[in-house]
């Protein structure tokens, strides 16, 4: 390996000692100048220009420059500061006192004087205002078996007003009106219900809490009591309420 090294180290210097002799004799042979890129220095030619930059572009004139040029050196004169001008106003001219005017005298009346007015009556005392009617009073307290059942029917509306007993001691027969029977009336006067106009003035709240004490969820407002109320409270009547007074109906008989 070494000796491989070191021949081809001697074959490099063997062949640049070749190079260098075989170069001499060729500018020996030819001259010097075929060996050089620079055709001036073999031809004795001057040499080139060195290239320059390109002139800037004149943006203005020369007049234009030079205007501007002492505009800018000349100094600067303040421009006068107006002075406003006040407008005095004009004295007011006070005008001469005018001469006081005398009164003309108050005309004498020779009329006699009229007596004075006489002085109005007392205003009559006022009437003592009529005594409020008496309020009506509520409905009986209910039974010990239905407390309970009025409890419930309080959470799906609101009682009907009632009455402790029928006006003039005499009560309506609410059996003439459909689904209402002995058992239903004797239900209705405990809470208080004697006459066809309390019916007809029931709510629905009132109708849902009377729905639910008297077990008939629904069927207050299928039968329509209020409707019947109404006319018959008014005078009129019902065919089912005909076939009562007439004895047709046997579980509304007395």
């Amino acid at each position: 390996m070494v000796m491989l090294i070191l021949e081809t180290f001697v074959l490099m210097l063997l062949s640049a000692l070749l190079g260098t002799a075989l170069g001499s004799l060729l500018a020996e042979a030819w001259g010097s100048d075929w060996a050089t890129d620079r055709p001036w220095l073999r031809e004795a030619a001057p040499l080139p220009p060195a290239p320059g930059l390109p002139a800037a572009p004149q943006m203005m004139s020369d007049a234009e420059r030079a205007r501007l040029t002492l505009a800018l050196t000349a100094p600067h004169v303040a421009a006068p500061t107006p002075v406003p001008v006040v407008a005095s106003a004009a004295a007011p001219v006070a005008a001469p006192p005018s001469p006081p005017v005398e009164a003309a005298p108050a005309a004498v009346s020779t009329e006699p004087t009229p007596d004075p007015a006489p002085a109005p009556a007392p205003p009559a005392p006022l009437a003592e205002p009529a005594p409020a009617p008496a309020p009506v009073a509520e409905a009986p307290a209910l039974a010990e078996a239905d407390r309970a059942r009025a409890g419930e029917a309080d959470a799906h509306g609101a009682r009907p007003a009632g009455l402790v007993a029928p006006r003039e001691g005499t009560a309506d027969d609410l059996k003439r009106i459909k689904g209402i029977g002995k058992q239903n009336e004797a239900r209705l006067n405990a809470l208080g219900i004697w006459h066809f106009d309390q019916i007809a003035a029931w709510s629905p709240e009132n109708i849902a809490w009377a729905g639910s004490f008297l077990a008939f969820v629904g069927r207050i407002e299928r039968e329509d009591w209020v409707g019947q109320a109404k006319i018959l409270a008014a005078g009129g009547t019902t065919e089912f309420a005909a076939r009562v007074d007439a004895g047709e109906v046997p579980t509304s008989n007395a």
